[in-house]
Protein backbone atom coordinates (compact mmCIF):
# COMPACT_ATOMS: atom_id res chain seq x y z
CA UNK A 1 0.00 0.00 0.00
CA UNK A 2 1.12 3.89 -0.61
CA UNK A 3 1.63 5.57 2.51
CA UNK A 4 0.57 8.68 1.07
CA UNK A 5 1.66 10.38 4.80
CA UNK A 6 5.32 10.49 3.02
CA UNK A 7 3.90 13.40 0.47
CA UNK A 8 4.76 16.47 0.95
CA UNK A 9 4.82 18.04 -1.91
CA UNK A 10 1.54 19.30 -4.23
CA UNK A 11 -0.83 16.33 -4.75
CA UNK A 12 -4.17 16.19 -6.91
CA UNK A 13 -6.56 13.52 -6.10
CA UNK A 14 -8.93 12.87 -8.85
CA UNK A 15 -11.63 9.92 -9.06
CA UNK A 16 -14.36 9.37 -11.71
CA UNK A 17 -17.97 9.59 -9.55
CA UNK A 18 -18.69 6.13 -11.60
CA UNK A 19 -15.26 4.35 -11.32
CA UNK A 20 -15.37 1.20 -9.17
CA UNK A 21 -11.85 0.51 -8.86
CA UNK A 22 -10.59 3.66 -7.60
CA UNK A 23 -13.78 5.39 -5.40
CA UNK A 24 -13.72 8.77 -3.66
CA UNK A 25 -13.67 7.29 -0.20
CA UNK A 26 -10.01 6.26 0.09
CA UNK A 27 -9.26 9.39 -1.84
CA UNK A 28 -10.96 10.75 0.63
CA UNK A 29 -8.75 9.13 3.37
CA UNK A 30 -5.60 9.87 1.34
CA UNK A 31 -6.49 14.05 1.54
CA UNK A 32 -6.63 13.70 5.00
CA UNK A 33 -3.01 11.46 5.34
CA UNK A 34 -1.01 13.44 3.10
CA UNK A 35 1.21 15.88 4.57
CA UNK A 36 1.46 18.36 1.34
CA UNK A 37 -0.89 20.50 0.06
CA UNK A 38 -3.86 18.71 -1.79
CA UNK A 39 -6.66 18.95 -3.86
CA UNK A 40 -9.09 16.03 -4.24
CA UNK A 41 -12.57 15.92 -6.21
CA UNK A 42 -14.68 13.76 -8.20
CA UNK A 43 -15.72 14.00 -11.26
CA UNK A 44 -19.57 13.11 -11.61
CA UNK A 45 -20.44 11.19 -15.12
CA UNK A 46 -17.33 9.69 -15.44
CA UNK A 47 -15.77 6.16 -14.60
CA UNK A 48 -12.01 4.49 -14.48
CA UNK A 49 -11.21 5.08 -18.51
CA UNK A 50 -11.22 8.55 -17.76
CA UNK A 51 -9.49 9.27 -21.22
CA UNK A 52 -12.05 7.75 -23.15
CA UNK A 53 -15.31 9.25 -21.19
CA UNK A 54 -14.40 11.94 -19.25
CA UNK A 55 -11.90 14.07 -20.45
CA UNK A 56 -13.46 16.77 -18.32
CA UNK A 57 -10.20 16.20 -16.03
CA UNK A 58 -7.94 17.90 -18.37
CA UNK A 59 -8.47 21.04 -17.59
CA UNK A 60 -8.15 21.11 -13.76
CA UNK A 61 -4.82 18.44 -14.61
CA UNK A 62 -3.77 21.33 -17.20
CA UNK A 63 -4.60 23.69 -14.74
CA UNK A 64 -2.55 21.65 -11.56
CA UNK A 65 0.80 21.32 -13.67
CA UNK A 66 0.57 24.82 -15.01
CA UNK A 67 -0.01 26.02 -11.32
CA UNK A 68 2.56 23.90 -9.39
CA UNK A 69 5.68 23.26 -11.71
CA UNK A 70 5.40 26.97 -13.06
CA UNK A 71 3.31 29.34 -11.01
CA UNK A 72 1.10 30.26 -13.20
CA UNK A 73 -0.91 32.23 -10.98
CA UNK A 74 -4.00 32.47 -13.97
CA UNK A 75 -4.13 28.57 -13.22
CA UNK A 76 -3.47 28.90 -9.44
CA UNK A 77 -7.21 30.73 -9.24
CA UNK A 78 -8.57 26.95 -9.54
CA UNK A 79 -7.45 26.00 -6.56
CA UNK A 80 -6.55 28.80 -4.32
CA UNK A 81 -8.39 30.21 -2.15
CA UNK A 82 -12.06 30.56 -0.89
CA UNK A 83 -13.59 31.01 -4.17
CA UNK A 84 -11.18 28.82 -5.82
CA UNK A 85 -13.17 27.64 -8.95
CA UNK A 86 -12.89 23.97 -8.45
CA UNK A 87 -14.99 24.37 -5.19
CA UNK A 88 -18.02 25.24 -7.61
CA UNK A 89 -17.39 23.77 -10.08
CA UNK A 90 -21.42 21.78 -10.91
CA UNK A 91 -19.03 19.20 -12.46
CA UNK A 92 -18.02 17.97 -9.61
CA UNK A 93 -18.49 16.83 -5.88
CA UNK A 94 -16.46 16.10 -2.86
CA UNK A 95 -13.92 18.66 -3.67
CA UNK A 96 -11.90 19.52 -0.52
CA UNK A 97 -8.37 21.81 -0.58
CA UNK A 98 -5.57 21.97 2.22
CA UNK A 99 -2.63 24.22 1.99
CA UNK A 100 -2.60 26.17 -0.70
Amino acid sequence: MIDVAQLTGPTFFMTGADDPVSTADPQAEYFDKTAGPAVRGRLLGVGHNWAADGEGFRGYLTAWLRFTLSGDQTAARAFVGDSAEILTDPSWDRQAIKGL
